[in-house]
């Protein structure tokens, strides 16, 4: 699908039961550094299959390629955090909107892991009519915060300094003030500590928005397929059907 000045690759999953008008949840994955990610569209698949009147698409975002060798255009980046810049972000909620006209939702419900997370927020400040619902999964907060955890952690002077990246930091008052936004957390994350992602709560609530924030006890940063973010997630799916009038 196109989104922007890419051509975007996504898998698209529906429930058993769909109307005219169903909910839409977009699923995007982390930064992956090690691997070509492919549990957005495990994620995407639980999601249809859990809810009812449900079009999940999972998209592999600007640069990545999945393990099957479908591709996005696009630079991937490093890893750091370079890859949340302005133009994929806005390619990513480009297409999402085309997506949302083409299933006619009724809502939008968006889940980010990672630096797909960070990515998740930054367009809900951007593009803050777009989305009805955002769940935000082991959620990295400012980009330059989290790299200065990471050079700590790594050593590798790849996270060293500052970059010019957009940070979830900027724009929070964008934010529609109808949206509650879902922070997820492994405990014991070590790349995506919790404390990164209460201090964007923070934030928000100094803005005056809703923002819910979920623990998971015992675990660490890869924990998008748990059974406690699903469940969140069809919470969401739940709230916005109900607010649909």
């Amino acid at each position: 699908m196109q989104g922007g000045q890419y051509r975007l690759f996504g898998l698209r999953f529906q429930s058993a039961n769909v109307d005219r008008r169903p909910v839409l949840c977009v699923v995007l994955h982390g930064d992956a550094p090690r691997n070509r990610p492919e549990y957005q569209y495990v994620m995407a698949s639980r999601i249809a299959q859990a809810n009812d009147n449900v079009v999940t698409v999972a998209l592999l975002r600007p640069g990545y390629e999945d393990p099957t060798g479908n591709i996005s255009d696009g630079e991937r980046g490093d890893s750091v955090g370079d890859n949340w810049n302005a133009k994929n972000t806005d390619s990513i909620a480009e297409a999402i909107e085309t997506l949302g006209e083409t299933t006619n939702a009724r809502k939008v419900v968006l889940i980010g892991h990672s630096g797909g997370a960070a990515i998740a927020a930054n367009i809900v400040a951007r593009h803050h009519s777009l989305i009805h619902g955002v769940v935000l999964v082991s959620f990295p907060g400012d980009v330059n915060h989290w790299r200065r955890h990471m050079f700590t952690k790594t050593g590798s002077d790849a996270f060293k300094g500052d970059i010019d990246s957009l940070s979830v930091l900027h724009d929070i008052d964008q934010i529609s003030d109808a949206l509650k936004i879902r922070l997820i957390v492994g405990e014991t994350d070590d790349v995506t500590p919790p404390e990164l992602g209460l201090q964007y709560a923070a934030l928000l609530e100094d803005a005056g928005k809703t923002v819910d924030v979920v623990r998971v006890g015992g675990k660490g940063h890869e924990i998008l397929l748990e059974p406690d973010v699903l469940q969140l997630v069809s919470k969401v799916i739940s709230e916005v059907m109900d607010d649909s009038g």
